[in-house]
């Protein structure tokens, strides 16, 4: 998607929220371990948005979330949080917890 397409689809999503009252959004971003498009232009323009956004990277890899002052992750990585759930249901990484919510299907990075 080139910029041009996100910012029309930023418009479009703007004018429906507002008209709809939507007062914030958890947003799934993200296809790639490093430096998505779509996570960058939404760092880029969530200050401008008329409406809070929460941003879940869909990726595996914490320290990128970190990096880019992200909090939470999440998204379609199921076999990794299987993998955690199998040693227990929480991970260490850069002293913060990821912890599992299996039944609601949320992951919670901390």
């Amino acid at each position: 998607m080139s910029d041009e397409q996100r910012e029309v689809a930023k418009e479009k999503v703007v004018e429906q929220c507002t008209q709809a009252g939507v007062t914030t959004i958890h947003t799934l971003e993200g296809r790639q371990l490093e430096n998505d498009p779509d996570v960058e232009h939404l760092l880029k323009v969530q200050d401008s948005l008329p409406f809070d956004t929460l941003i879940y990277y869909q990726t595996t890899n914490v320290d990128e979330a970190v990096k880019k002052g992200l909090t939470r992750i999440g998204g379609c990585i199921l076999c990794y949080w299987m993998e955690i759930l199998a040693r227990g249901g929480q991970q260490r990484c850069v002293n913060r917890t990821i912890m599992i919510q299996p039944i609601m299907g949320n992951c919670i990075y901390r």
